[in-house]
């Protein structure tokens, strides 16, 4: 298994040239490699059948195909890639002249139209223009075979051996071309739903403090109350405004106001971890949405993650700070709408403001 590993990695190692991309190079040293096999397989069979010339030329295609490979590695593609094409339609015009339609040789024919179709540097309408020549050259050479008798008649089973070859050989270039294709195009498709996926993510969080951000938590909502009573019997909301987040912005810059947001932003995440949802709502102020809690439970969650604040310190410059929150926590009523309840929340938050800090109004 690890030969064949090395030998794969041989055969898709990347080009040279920085101007040449690396998956044509690959199909056509692929290609290479198949056409080598398959001449290799015609000049035994020309062997055994002590037919002197096809044998040489069987040859000279063996070492015309395995100098393209030796381009593929160290040349342009471009010009690796119209050689194969020549010495494919080539070997196609002399086989099929030589031993006659049930060789199987015109089927490479097939092969080359797809060919034509996974370079760049064909233009569109001389890939169509190539195509339909291709087509003409295949309808030729069988008006040729049906009037005129092929140079050697050799036997039904040498006939079969070329055919099935010539179809094997086509068959399973294809599925090479394909492949790559289509793992190529997975992976794109993979990148790109990686990006969108980073990009939603980026797009949903507060990118300081890595909470969600108002839009997405409004999504959130959505969700929770879409999933209706039976899911989320219970649904309360707490805001949360760090107090006199001003005088520490004033004595130690926004740099200070951003450790202290950053700090708490941690706090809450592992705080409401698998209980519940945190968002930056603005500013200083925080905005939690506590499922499957009433109100009284959300008041003593609440109510301890206040506690739990008052005992973070965060190192500013050469001080160590502490900071409080003063929260006002509602419980959703589902026959009013939640802008409603946020509102409520808000303004008990503002009570509590009004009122001394550092507490949880309910």
């Amino acid at each position: 298994m690890n030969n064949i590993d090395k030998i794969w990695q041989l055969i898709t190692r990347d080009v040279i040239n920085d101007n040449e991309l690396k998956k044509p190079a690959v199909i056509i040293r692929c290609m290479s490699i198949v056409m080598i096999f398959y001449c290799a397989v015609h000049a035994i069979l020309m062997a055994t059948l002590k037919l002197s010339f096809p044998l040489i030329i069987s040859v000279l295609f063996i070492a015309a195909f395995a100098l393209v490979l030796y381009l593929a590695y160290h040349n342009n593609t471009k010009l690796c890639y119209y050689l194969e094409m020549i010495l494919i339609l080539a070997w196609v015009i002399f086989f099929v002249r030589m031993f006659g339609w049930p060789s199987g040789a015109q089927y490479l024919i097939f092969l080359l139209i797809i060919y034509v179709f996974i370079t760049s540097h064909i233009l569109k309408l001389y890939k169509y223009l190539i195509c339909v020549l291709l087509c003409l050259v295949f309808v030729a050479l069988y008006v040729l075979c049906n009037l005129t008798v092929p140079v050697y008649q050799i036997s039904r089973t040498a006939d079969n051996i070329m055919q099935i070859c010539s179809i094997i050989t086509v068959c399973f270039s294809l599925a090479v071309i394909i492949s790559l294709f289509s793992s190529e195009a997975l992976q794109q498709e993979g990148k790109l739903m990686e990006y969108n996926e980073k990009v939603t993510h980026l797009a949903s969080i507060d990118p300081l403090t890595g909470l969600i951000n108002r839009r997405s938590t409004k999504d959130q909502i959505g969700k929770l109350i879409d999933a209706g009573r039976e899911e989320v019997p219970f649904l309360s909301l707490a805001m949360g405004d760090i107090d006199f987040f001003k005088k520490i912005n004033d004595t130690y810059g926004h740099e200070g106001g951003d450790v202290v947001l950053k700090g708490l932003a941690e706090c809450f995440m592992k705080t409401t971890e698998d209980l519940g949802y945190v968002c930056r709502w603005g500013g200083e102020e925080f905005l939690f949405l506590l499922p499957n809690m009433n109100g009284d439970e959300a008041y003593d969650f609440i109510e301890k993650l206040r506690i739990k604040v008052k005992k973070i310190p965060f190192n500013l410059g050469n001080d160590t700070v502490y900071v409080s929150m003063t929260f006002g926590v509602q419980e959703h009523d589902f026959r009013v709408s939640i802008d409603e309840s946020i509102d409520e929340a808000d303004k008990k938050l503002y009570l509590g403001k009004s009122s001394g800090r550092d507490k949880v109004i309910y």
